[in-house]
């Protein structure tokens, strides 16, 4: 690359000494324009003289309109380029002017509007939108100079006018039912000329009401259409489905309840006549219960059971056996419950959960990793000085630029000896923009045993296919960030995840906008697309989706941050009474904080809003000193809800669009 760009400097160097040395200039190239190319006039208005400029030849300029029509239709052109407009046209039309001078050609467009003995007409606004039975009106002027009456029409009859003549009307939207989107044309008439304003009526909105709250598994309850709709049949519909059924075609809707329900679910009935809807907003409550037991597993990110967790709910608590399962009786929903896992440093609460078979996770630290093995060999297909990622479950590296060579402590839990897949990806980028263009992968399994060491491990690497995703990513408000990255990363069948690629987009600012993006085809697992941006005070928010090659239309919304209100950064004699408090002006989804201590317990308390205090779990070997535990915390949010989290790594891996947001970090000590 470096040959070939001195190569084209040294042939324009030479191209530019040949045109510096000595000899006669060669003579312009002859041309011919026109002044002005382009002019608007009404009919009967005043003419227009229009310039010729020839250079470079001395042929004498002759003048023609071009455009077809006798001198009532297009005008007239004097032999020195004076041209006249017509002095009435019915509608407007565009008129060329031609000059020629030898094999020369000059063209020039007026733009003739439409007039009558001089009149003219203009209707504002040219379009308008109203929702029927809105009440909503358009105001109209007419720009004329007509010393007449402006009259008006409304075609087809569907909306008023507060007067049938004057410059100036008001439509209204209609009062009645409409169930089809209709243009209609407000037109205004002066003399022998018209013009008209388009307005989209949009059908009508139904007024639907019914009750607030509808008990799950209770009797069926009327859903009433109150707008009328007249002999018309109407279609009603429940969303979500899964929260009950309806019947009927008139302006009653039967709803019938599902049996159960794992939490409260919001939900809608929905009227439909034609294009017009309406819907009532109402909340299915859980079924009421008596204590049963929660019967559930612990598993870490990949959703793999973790043995020897700690489970409390209440007083009562249990420890987890085979592939993390646990049983604890007595318990009515909803309830909090802890998972205490790590020697006791990693604590997970959720608040308020309803399901009695809850699959519970944690984010496994490093540090609960309790099986090691070395994994080494050569990373082939590659070129020198590029280096290559090399990753496992929980650890990564680089291999040499050099020979490829690559060397790993890598790191898991469970039995051995167990079955690791280690990856290596390479990520080739665009030397100006950064973007990625194209991606190598490869993997290899290994059999490995706590303590041991796998030399030859090889891994060839293959080039991917991939092709470009576009989108568009917008801010959930106004936050403010310092600065904006994309993010390529993999969920592998086997449930690891890895980062294929991250590149800073922007250094400041969001650029709000479309987005280019080329990501591979994965042989093991699909790709997500992500897009974040660092918050000027701390935390980060962030959007994600997943994408394949020549995906389309994907849309990235980043949420706001949460703010941290209390305590205070730096407060002092913060106990396990101490409100932790946050805001933010996302809703739905799940509110979190989290707490980690110098002595390497954290906690991460799930939902129960934006309020949470620390448990008091010393009686489960969770311990916190006052006066020596230095710790930080942090709020989160995510949109999911906690009947998601409840089911698993696997559940919140399967939702399409997923945002997470961390607000600013602040120290505190216990």
């Amino acid at each position: 690359m470096r040959t070939l760009r001195m190569a084209v400097i040294a042939t324009s160097a030479a191209a530019a000494l040949a045109c510096s040395s000595g000899g006669s200039s060669e003579p312009p190239t002859p041309s011919l324009t026109l002044d002005p190319t382009e002019w608007s006039v009404s009919a009967g208005g005043a003419p227009k003289q229009f310039t010729a400029t020839l250079t470079g030849a001395s042929d004498p300029v002759v003048w023609s309109i071009e455009t077809a029509g006798s001198a009532a239709e297009v005008g007239t052109l004097s032999s020195t380029g004076l041209y006249t407009p017509p002095p009435s046209l019915a509608a407007g039309r565009d008129v060329v002017v031609k000059a020629t001078a030898g094999a020369l050609v000059a063209r020039a467009t007026v733009h003739l509007g439409a007039a009558v003995d001089g009149v003219t007409l203009t209707v504002t606004p040219p379009t308008g939108s109203l929702v029927a039975g809105s009440g909503g009106t358009v105001s109209l002027h007419a720009e004329t100079n007509y010393v007449g009456t402006v009259g008006w029409t409304v075609v087809p009859d569907l909306g008023t006018l507060d007067a049938t003549s004057g410059a100036d009307v008001t439509y209204t939207a209609p009062a009645g039912l409409v169930t089809a989107t209709t243009d209609v044309a407000v037109t205004a008439t002066a003399g022998a000329i018209s013009d008209a304003t388009t307005i989209t009526v949009h059908p009508t909105v139904l007024q639907v009401t019914g009750p607030a709250t509808v008990r799950a598994g209770g009797s069926y309850v009327a859903f009433v259409l109150v707008t009328g709709v007249g002999a018309n049949a109407v279609a009603w519909s429940v969303v979500p489905a899964s929260a009950g059924t309806i019947s009927g075609t008139g302006s009653v809707g039967t709803f019938t309840p599902a049996s159960s329900v794992a939490a409260d679910t919001p939900f809608q009935v929905v009227a439909t006549v034609g294009e017009a809807t309406g819907s009532a907003a109402s909340t299915l409550l859980r079924e009421i219960v008596t204590p049963g037991s929660v019967v559930g597993r612990v598993v870490d990110e990949r959703g793999t059971g973790y043995v020897g967790a700690k489970v409390v709910i209440g007083t009562r608590s249990a420890t987890t056996g085979a592939d993390g399962a646990f049983t604890i009786p007595s318990v009515s929903p909803p309830y909090d419950v802890a998972v205490i896992v790590e020697s006791n440093k990693n604590v997970t609460v959720f608040r308020g959960v309803s399901d009695t078979t809850p699959v519970l996770p944690f984010t496994r630290s490093l540090l609960g990793a309790d099986r090691s093995a070395t994994i080494s060999g050569t990373v082939t297909f590659q070129t020198y000085g590029m280096y290559v990622r090399v990753f496992g479950p929980l650890d990564a590296t680089w291999s040499s630029g050099v020979d490829g060579s690559y060397s790993l402590l890598s790191h898991w839990s469970g039995a051995s000896p167990a079955i690791l897949t280690h990856r290596a990806t390479f990520v080739a980028t665009d030397a100006t923009t950064g973007l990625p263009t194209g991606y190598l992968y490869g993997s290899r399994t290994t059999e490995a045993t706590d303590g041991g060491a796998y030399t030859g491990q090889d891994i060839a690497l293959a080039l991917l296919d991939s092709g470009s995703v576009t989108g568009t990513v917008l801010p959930g408000d106004d936050h403010d960030v310092t600065t904006y990255l994309f993010s390529v990363s993999a969920n592998f069948t086997d449930a690891y995840s890895a980062s294929l690629a991250t590149y800073t987009a922007y250094d400041t600012y969001v650029p709000l906008g479309p987005f280019d993006v080329v990501v591979p085809a994965l042989p093991d697992g699909t790709v997500r697309l992500g897009a974040s941006a660092a918050g000027l005070a701390g935390g980060r928010a962030n959007a994600s989706a997943p994408v394949a090659p020549g995906q389309t239309g994907v849309s990235l919304v980043l949420p706001a941050l949460p703010t941290p209100i209390a305590p205070a950064s730096g407060a002092f004699d913060v106990g396990y009474t101490t409100a932790f408090t946050w805001a933010t002006s996302e809703t739905g989804g799940t509110d979190a904080v989290d707490v980690d201590c110098n002595n390497g317990v954290s906690f991460r308390i799930w939902g129960g809003g934006r309020s949470a205090t620390l448990p008091d779990l010393g009686a489960y070997g969770v311990t916190l000193t006052p006066g020596y535990a230095l710790c930080t915390w942090y709020p989160r949010w995510v949109s999911y809800g906690m009947a998601e989290l409840v089911q698993g790594p696997a559940a919140v891996d399967a939702l399409s669009v997923k945002r997470t947001a961390i607000g600013a970090e602040r120290s505190f000590v216990f």
